[in-house]
């Protein structure tokens, strides 16, 4: 798995898309990103992670890592 940093704004959508309270709903486009990003086989995530790394870094915490949705809750909650 790639190692890059999540924003603020890519966690509180990722957390959004799962349901989470400190979610935020993002725009239609951002929407069918992670939902590609989501469905996407390890080929095409890597693709979809060379443009668009924070976004795809997100979906991975939420999807292949323990405690990934806690660590999301954390980068949605800091302060700019």
């Amino acid at each position: 798995m790639m190692h890059v940093e999540v924003t603020r704004e890519d966690a509180q959508h990722v957390l959004w898309h799962f349901g989470h309270p400190a979610g935020v709903q993002p725009g239609r486009f951002t929407q069918s990103l992670i939902d590609a990003a989501v469905h996407a086989d390890p080929s095409n995530l890597a693709k979809l992670a060379q443009v668009f790394p924070s976004l795809t870094g997100a979906v991975q915490a939420a999807t292949q890592v323990v405690g990934g949705i806690d660590f999301l809750v954390q980068v949605a909650r800091t302060e700019r």
